[in-house]
């Protein structure tokens, strides 16, 4: 997402930021096989892993589980149930909440089966007035649709100096941008993204 952002933006910060001090702890598990396996030491007892952290501000704090097997977990955050972990995709993330500066959090995770696969857990907190910041200068400085359909999508964008015109349309060979009722070169960004590199200037803008 840092990268995303840095590219739509031309910029290069850090919105979102690691905390790293986050401590485990097991009820009725044990590691097996490793490399991030977990198996309930009596699968007729209830077992959980807690993941405990300190948060410095207010900032909304987003946790990933990178998991590649698909195990059911119920989460709790700060004892309230948060929903299902990893039912829909392998790597889960979970958008945790905002906290009180120097508030204690802990995310568990109830198991629902014999194990678990987790390889790794993370925590950021996203740093919402970056965030704020550079969707401002994005819509500002964005096209505005005038037109548009499924297959088709016209509008104006006026830039102050030469820049990639981003868009959410996936890249494909299908789609060709016109600026000023020219066919220009469209671009992939992130190996994603279609974009269009645009000159100083008010321009009409074409995608179909």
């Amino acid at each position: 997402q840092n990268n995303y952002l840095n590219a739509l933006s031309g910029e290069n910060n850090n919105y979102f930021i690691p905390i790293s001090e986050v401590e485990a702890n097991y009820k009725n598990i044990k590691e097996s096989f490793g490399g991030g396996a977990y198996t309930k030491t009596n699968s007729s007892s209830q077992a959980y892993i807690e993941y405990t952290f300190t948060v410095l501000n207010d900032n909304p704090i987003y946790a990933f589980f990178k998991s590649n097997n698909k195990k059911r977990a119920e989460i709790y955050i700060n004892g309230s149930y948060a929903g299902l972990y990893n039912t829909t995709e392998s790597y889960c993330i979970i958008n945790v909440g905002s906290f009180d500066a120097n508030q204690k959090v802990t995310i568990r995770l109830n198991l629902l089966e014999n194990d678990i696969y987790i390889d790794n857990v993370f925590v950021y907190a996203l740093d919402i007035n970056k965030f704020s910041e550079t969707l401002s200068k994005l819509k500002a400085g964005g096209l505005n649709i005038s037109d548009f359909s499924d297959t088709r999508i016209t509008g104006q964008v006026n830039v102050e100096s030469d820049k990639l015109l981003y868009t959410t349309i996936p890249y494909e060979d299908g789609w060709k941008a016109y600026v000023d009722g020219k066919q220009v070169k469209t671009e992939k960004v992130n190996n994603l993204m279609l974009a269009v590199s645009l000159e100083p200037g008010n321009h009409q803008i074409v995608l179909k």
